[in-house]
């Protein structure tokens, strides 16, 4: 299986069992205080990561990529919602596209859409130097992620020669 069909069965796998509509905070309880000890022009939600300022601590992480046209409007949506919203995106990783130079289109669209927005390059760890430097290259990324999933890379049958392979 290709990195861009297996990119596009999970997509599909996302949309066929269906979202849920929520924001992911079902779980969180916020106590009311109806007095707060705290004025209003001294809350911010300005996050700092390094030398990076982000306007929250919430960002659009690691989502698609590498998967043709489908891909490329997911990421172009993502692009318009972080330009609008002025939070952080990620793009997901970027190995298909050091893969197969024809999907650097569905990871490039997100800093033509979103010029000026701070954007995450991604890779997992089996990433080269040189690698991850094509990466955040590709996209003028502000800063790469690493992404950390060796038990999903494990079970991936073209990943997993790789990571035999550089194991030994």
């Amino acid at each position: 299986m290709t990195r861009a069909k297996r990119k596009l069965d999970h997509i599909n796998y996302a949309l066929s069992t269906g979202a849920s509509g929520g924001a992911g905070f079902d779980d969180v309880l916020f106590v009311h205080q109806g007095l707060p000890n705290l004025s209003y022009e001294k809350i911010s939600l300005h996050t700092k990561i390094g030398e990076l300022f982000l306007s929250s601590p919430l960002f659009i992480n690691a989502m698609t990529g590498g998967g043709g046209e489908m891909t490329e409007s997911i990421n172009r949506d993502f692009a318009l919602a972080a330009k609008e919203t002025g939070v952080a995106l990620s793009v997901g990783s970027q190995m298909a596209a050091l893969k197969d130079p024809s999907e650097r289109r569905s990871y490039e669209i997100t800093r033509k859409i979103n010029p000026n927005g701070l954007i995450f390059a991604n890779l997992g760890s089996e990433a080269t130097v040189d690698q991850a430097k094509i990466a955040v290259d590709m996209i003028e990324a502000n800063a790469l992620q690493i992404h950390l999933n060796v038990i999903q890379e494990l079970a991936m049958p073209d990943l997993r020669e790789t990571v035999i392979l550089k194991a030994r």
